[in-house]
């Protein structure tokens, strides 16, 4: 009841929005609850900033396959128990294998680290011992060392990327509390930042932040177009609620909150 309420909630205020800096509905699937058809972007500003090549979902699968043969391999008289059979698993790997390698061979600076991980990955899915495996743990996070060391060449983010951005945000925030009654975001974070073009792509260099925009809001699912006590009633919405970015007022019930709270989340 509480995830079709919010969807309903979350359908009425984009039906409402007219904003290039504000994510449009562009239509709706006839389910229950309600299909949200929104406009096609490139990720969020979270996501962009802290793993721009998309290399977590690919490094867990990875590594999540290597351990599943490993783990499972000696128990043969088990194999009927998993999803897919072993021949099946050592194809998902090798496919695994493939999409880690394709999402760094243009970056020279973690292909050498990159071609440790798979070529130790590889030796402990053919030896299975715990020799390899602390080696491939080792490796794996040097790689994330180099990659994380990296993030400035592979998603460069220039002073006028920064002030777009920023400006974008704050245009967004604008029109939503000019809205009559206001609207207040109430979450306000850079995972709910969504751009249309990834940094790593170039979105923050200065020659196409100058001319583009970048930065759109979106996630209603929160959303208030009203002032008064921040009233969490599910269990669910208030685990959606991060303290790293919402002001006091919204985390204590108790307290009132207002368009003042969404500039709070703003400065952090």
């Amino acid at each position: 009841e509480e995830i079709l309420k919010e969807s309903h909630q979350e359908t009425y205020f984009s039906l409402k929005f007219s904003h290039p800096n504000v994510v449009g509905l562009v239509g709706m699937g006839n389910t229950h609850p309600p299909l949200l058809l929104l406009e096609l972007l490139d990720g969020d500003l979270y996501e962009s900033l802290m793993d721009p090549l998309g290399i977590k979902d690919i490094f867990n699968a990875f590594t999540e396959k290597l351990n599943h043969i490993y783990v499972h391999e000696p128990s043969i008289n088990k194999w009927e128990k998993l999803v897919a059979s072993p021949l099946q698993h050592c194809k998902d790997l090798c496919d695994t294998i493939e999409q880690f390698k394709d999402r760094v061979k243009a970056k020279s600076e973690l292909k050498k680290e990159a071609d440790k991980v798979i070529n130790q990955g590889k030796k402990y899915f053919e030896k299975r011992d715990r020799t390899q495996g602390q080696l491939w743990e080792q490796s794996h996070t040097k790689f994330l060392e180099a990659y994380a060391s990296s993030l400035g060449i592979i998603a460069p983010l220039s002073v006028e990327g920064v002030l777009r951005i920023t400006s974008d945000i704050s245009h967004g925030l604008h029109y939503l509390h000019s809205l009559t009654p206001p609207l207040i975001h109430r979450d306000l974070k850079s995972p709910n930042i969504f751009l249309t073009r990834s940094l790593a792509k170039g979105a923050g260099r200065a020659e196409y932040a100058r001319e583009n925009v970048i930065a759109k809001l979106g996630d209603f699912g929160l959303s208030s177009m009203k002032c008064g006590p921040f009233q969490l009633q599910a269990q669910g919405k208030m685990a959606k609620i991060n303290p790293r970015w919402t002001a006091p007022e919204i985390l204590d019930q108790r307290r009132n909150y207002s368009i003042e709270s969404d500039v709070y989340s703003m400065g952090l």
